[in-house]
């Protein structure tokens, strides 16, 4: 194989999976907002991390918020699980979640 087409083949890798990744359903999700002040709607928080964390399979993550503060995790055993999420490498919310599962909106106060 030529080195144009390794090229090829590596940026197409690099496109397909990640778009199949995206079309699997995630085992949890949520997101992640910050309630400012003068603003009645919570905005998102893009960066920060979040992990689950059972006796069983120990940490999991991170998986980052996105623009949307969207996060999810996608082939996670069923079962409880904590979960925390760090700002700037700091723990500034958890709680349990079960998966699978959709967590309710993680809102967090102006700082």
């Amino acid at each position: 194989m030529s080195h144009r087409r390794a090229l090829i083949v590596v940026a197409l890798v690099m496109v397909l999976v990640p778009s199949m990744a995206r079309g699997q359903s995630p085992s949890v999700s949520g997101g992640v907002y910050r309630q400012a002040p003068g603003f009645s709607a919570p905005a998102p928080i893009r960066g920060l991390e979040v992990y689950l964390y059972s006796e069983r399979t120990r940490w999991i993550g991170p998986a980052m918020s996105d623009t949307y503060g969207r996060f999810a995790f996608f082939a996670v055993a069923p079962g409880r699980y904590l979960l925390r999420v760090y700002w700037d490498r700091r723990m500034v919310w958890q709680s349990e979640v079960t998966v699978p599962g959709r967590i309710e909106p993680i809102v967090l106060p102006a700082v």
